[in-house]
């Protein structure tokens, strides 16, 4: 049976709200403080110039976002997750490194600038596990997919041909008879053979040379 949100328990529905909007602002916060301390390397360095200097930090963020939605959609389609991951590790690390030399050489100002990143990362999986748990809740997880109907088949016991024919709509109808499209015998048809059958089996065959048999 499928639910729906508001068949859930009042109780676990304003769960749910409260810890995603809690959720979602702690990772907007650490969003935005990572976006600042990495803007404010790339402004240190004078790399590029001032409105790719703002873009910058989106490179490192949006890849990792996009890389986390890949891995899942990899997950439902079947498909291989290793890049999505190794994508999201390289730019979660990236970013955590940005924002570290940023910081310094105080072992404080590192801690403070390395949280920001790390709460995004967890506070968007978090994210991703409550839809996850919410789906699983109304009867429609977010899994794999099945597999299509002819993997089935072949995967299954194997079974024999029908021997139901179907027309155009798909409704079955019997299958045509060996003896379809003959003539049906007619009279004269039936006196030769029961003729031919008498002939053969209670008349017995004269032969040259014998006296022919007399009736009883």
């Amino acid at each position: 049976m499928t639910l729906k949100f508001t068949d859930l328990n009042p109780l676990g529905r304003a769960i749910i709200i409260t810890v995603a909007a809690l959720t979602f602002a702690v990772a907007a916060v650490s969003f935005a403080t990572s976006y600042g301390a990495l803007y404010a390397y790339a402004r240190d360095t004078d790399l590029y110039s001032e409105r790719l200097t703002r873009l910058w930090p989106l490179l490192l963020d949006g890849a990792f976002i996009v890389a986390q939605l890949a891995a899942i959609l990899a997950g439902i389609l079947r498909g291989n997750r290793a890049f999505p991951i190794l994508t999201m590790l390289l730019t979660g690390a990236l970013t955590v490194w940005f924002n570290l030399q940023h910081a310094g050489a105080d072992p404080g100002r590192r801690l403070a600038a390395a949280l920001p990143p790390v709460l995004m990362m967890l506070a968007f999986e978090i994210d991703v596990q409550i839809v996850r748990w919410v789906m699983r809740a109304l009867g429609r997880p977010v899994g794999p997919l099945a597999p299509p109907p002819h993997q089935a088949c072949s995967s299954g016991p194997s079974r024999a041909p029908s021997t139901a024919a179907t027309d155009w709509t798909g409704t079955p109808r019997p299958l045509a008879s060996p003896t379809a499209g003959r003539r049906p015998p007619t009279d004269r048809s039936r006196l030769a053979t029961a003729f031919r059958k008498t002939h053969r089996t209670d008349k017995p065959a004269w032969r040259p040379g014998t006296a022919p048999a007399r009736p009883g």
